[in-house]
């Protein structure tokens, strides 16, 4: 889905990136970081923005931050490497995933390499 200024110019969709780790990861997950990164590139994407809770179990505020960047019309594509960022129980899981769908985002899987 495009936003309207994307549309009148034709711009590549822009992705964000959802990570969310708990306990805290002290390396920042950053396999994954590059990994999602290096798949924007692939799909030939611009550099996707980074939100990460990084300890957070239950308040998580960078998605709350991503979320409302959606509904502004900053991002239309949304790259995780699997559901289990938002939650380890499905039921969870989904509700974050409809609440992205809901205002008008693609949230994309990273596929297993090679792509």
């Amino acid at each position: 889905m495009l936003i309207p200024a994307q549309r009148r110019r034709r711009l590549p969709p822009i992705p964000a990136v959802y990570l969310r780790c708990y306990p805290y990861d002290t390396g920042g997950m950053a396999y994954l970081r590059w990994a999602l990164a290096a798949y924007a590139r692939h799909l030939e994407l611009p550099a996707p923005v980074i939100y990460f809770d990084n300890g957070r179990r239950a308040h998580r505020p960078e998605f709350e931050r991503m979320v409302r960047s959606i509904s502004d019309g900053c991002y239309d594509i949304v790259l995780v490497p699997g559901p289990w960022v938002f939650d380890l129980h499905t039921e969870q899981a989904e509700k974050y995933l409809r609440k992205l769908t809901d205002v008008g985002c693609r949230v994309v899987e990273l596929p297993r390499p090679p792509w």
